[in-house]
């Protein structure tokens, strides 16, 4: 990935992240994580987090994005010991 992608990346989840806590929720970045990412923001809503998986991306591909978003989240909740990712009653297999 370029300097530039990376970079226009960090700047919409700050800018996300932002604009959430303007709203008066807790919200925080995610650090990278390799195989075992966690997500890009964590939001916390009435005690209950909400993994985003943001794209700065001119193309969508959102199933793509969706699985991708999927993992990451059991992620975060396994490393917490959290017992379940509410997306997975979106999936379809």
């Amino acid at each position: 990935m370029s300097n530039y992608s990376r970079r226009k990346g960090a700047m919409f989840e700050t800018g996300v992240m932002k604009w959430l806590r303007s709203k008066g929720l807790l919200a925080e970045r995610l650090r990278l994580a390799g195989k075992d990412d966690e997500g890009d923001i964590v939001c916390i809503v009435a005690g209950n987090p909400y993994v985003f998986e943001l794209k700065a991306t001119a193309k969508m591909q959102l199933p793509e994005f969706w699985r991708e978003a999927t993992v990451e989240a059991k992620n975060y909740a396994k490393a917490r010991g959290l017992e379940k990712v509410r997306s997975e009653e979106h999936t379809s297999e």
